[in-house]
Parts: structure tokens; C-alpha cells; sequence
């Protein structure tokens, strides 16, 4: 049988991620994954009601609403995955594109909750969000606060 040897690593293979040294840096970049991947998802499934009620004729309403919805997550979605890119990097713009997915999270299917009752399907995942959103904004508050 073949020793093995031990992994040596070289200078060139120096990746030193920040984030992996504070446990609320790691915290902060697991809910905003989780939440970016939750709410592509939810585009994907709005993508798909929109197509549906253009086929079976739905009103218009229904359909704008569907389509606003898949906006929203989609532009939630790329912020919050982008702000685990941007905090990989250690990019300073990772708070306001943390923020902002967030906060359209959050603002979003509250202000279609209060004014506007035909929704569609898809709009109760993006409202199950909101408290997951609401945490991972509290802790993007204290780390930053910390700093």
C-alpha cells in the first residue's frame, strides 16, 4: 500500500477568508445565503405564476402582481447572494447590499399585505421571509457595530 502524505500548502495557496476567523462574520454570511437562495427561489416560482396566469388569462392585476413579486425576490435574491460575495471580499459595500436585500424582504410584502388583497401563490413564501430577514437585519446591525 501507498503512504499517504500530508497536504502541504504552498505560498501561492494562501486563502485567508476574515470571514472564517469571526463567528458572527460566518453567522451574517449564512443568512444572507440562506436568504438569497430562498428568495431566487421564490422567483423562480413566481417566474412560473406569472407564465401560468398569462396563459390561462388571468386578470391583470394578478399578473402585475405576480410579476412585481418575481422583481422583488429576484433583486433581493442577487443582493443578498452578492453581499456573501461582497463579504468574502471584504468589500465595505457588502452592508448596503446586505441592507437593502433585507429590507426588501422585509418592506415589500408588508406594503402588498396592507394595500392590496389579490396576491399570488408565491407571495406567501416571500412573506414567511420577513422574520428570517428581520433577524439576519439585526445581526448585520450588531457585527457592524462592533467593527
Amino acid at each position: 500500500m501507498k503512504e499517504k502524505k500530508p497536504i502541504v500548502s504552498s505560498p501561492k495557496d494562501n486563502t485567508n477568508f476574515p470571514i472564517l476567523e469571526e463567528k458572527r462574520l460566518l453567522l451574517l454570511y449564512s443568512f444572507y445565503l440562506g436568504l438569497g437562495s430562498v428568495a431566487l427561489f421564490i422567483f423562480i416560482t413566481g417566474v412560473n405564476t406569472t407564465y401560468q396566469a398569462i396563459i390561462w388569462k388571468y386578470t391583470s392585476k394578478y399578473i402585475v402582481n405576480s410579476a412585481v413579486l418575481t422583481l422583488v425576490a429576484l433583486t433581493a435574491g442577487v443582493l443578498l447572494v452578492g453581499a456573501c460575495w461582497l463579504l468574502l471580499k471584504s468589500n465595505p459595500i457588502v452592508k448596503s447590499a446586505g441592507f437593502l436585500g433585507c429590507c426588501l424582504l422585509i418592506i415589500y410584502p408588508f406594503s402588498v399585505y396592507l394595500l392590496d388583497l389579490m396576491m399570488p401563490y408565491s407571495f406567501v413564501y416571500l412573506l414567511l421571509l420577513c422574520i428570517p430577514a428581520a433577524v439576519a437585519l439585526i445581526l448585520s446591525f450588531r457585527v457592524w457595530k462592533k467593527q
